[in-house]
């Protein structure tokens, strides 16, 4: 149990790494490179800490979403913040809010 606290504050510092630098990890702030950069690192999470994670994190991530006032249909809820006139920093700022909060909940 330590470990995976242990895990899961590593995997939250990193959030909050990219979340308040952006352009650190993709040079030139474009936001299908950074949602590139998030879905990856979740992806390595996930090949390092297993299935279980995985089958969490999207029941998890869908709830999120919605209580931010997305919808989860096919209309990507990337295409609707765009749609709703926020501006690529903001999206990219309630991407790296729902991806936090998302494994904030998460419980190993």
């Amino acid at each position: 149990m330590k470990e995976m606290n242990s895990q899961k504050q590593e995997i939250l510092a990193y959030l909050e790494r990219i979340k308040s630098r952006p352009q650190f990890y993709v040079p030139e702030f474009e936001l299908v490179s950074l949602s590139i950069l998030v879905d990856g690192f979740r992806l390595g999470c996930f090949a390092a800490l297993g299935d279980k994670v995985r089958s969490d994190y999207t029941e998890v991530f869908c709830d999120v979403v919605k209580e931010r006032g997305w919808e989860m249909d096919t209309l990507h809820f990337l295409d609707q913040m765009s749609d709703s006139g926020l501006s690529p920093e903001h999206v990219f700022q309630e991407i790296m809010e729902i991806e936090i909060e998302v494994w904030k909940r998460l419980i190993w």
